[in-house]
C-alpha cells in the first residue's frame, strides 16, 4: 500500500493510514522538493509521495494571443516572471479554493 503522512514536511509522521485501492484521487495541494521527494495532498493529513502515482496533470491554454500583456508570477503575491505566451500550454499542478 501507499503510506499517508500528516504533512508534506520533511519531518512528517506516518498517520497509520494506507491506500490499498487503485482509484482516482483529486490532488488538493503539492510540495515540490524534486526527484522522488515530491508530495501530493489527497485530503486532511493525507500526504503521499508522488512517485507512487501515475498523475495525469491538467493543461490550460490562454484564450489570449501571445503579446496580449497577461502577466505571470512566481506564486500568489510573487515576483513577476513574464507574460503569457498564448501558443503554449501551462501545466496545472494544484488547485486552491
Amino acid at each position: 500500500g501507499i503510506n499517508l503522512y500528516n504533512s508534506a514536511n520533511k519531518d512528517a509522521w506516518f498517520t497509520g493510514n494506507v491506500i490499498n485501492t487503485k482509484m482516482p484521487y483529486l490532488i488538493i495541494d503539492a510540495a515540490w522538493y524534486g526527484g522522488n521527494e515530491n508530495m501530493l495532498c489527497l485530503g486532511w493529513e493525507a500526504w503521499a509521495k508522488e512517485e507512487h502515482f501515475n498523475v495525469q496533470w491538467f493543461y490550460a491554454y490562454s484564450k489570449y494571443p501571445a503579446g496580449a500583456g497577461i502577466n505571470t508570477y512566481s506564486g500568489p503575491n510573487g515576483e513577476w516572471t513574464g507574460t503569457v505566451d498564448g501558443s503554449v500550454a501551462y501545466k496545472i499542478y494544484a488547485r486552491k479554493d
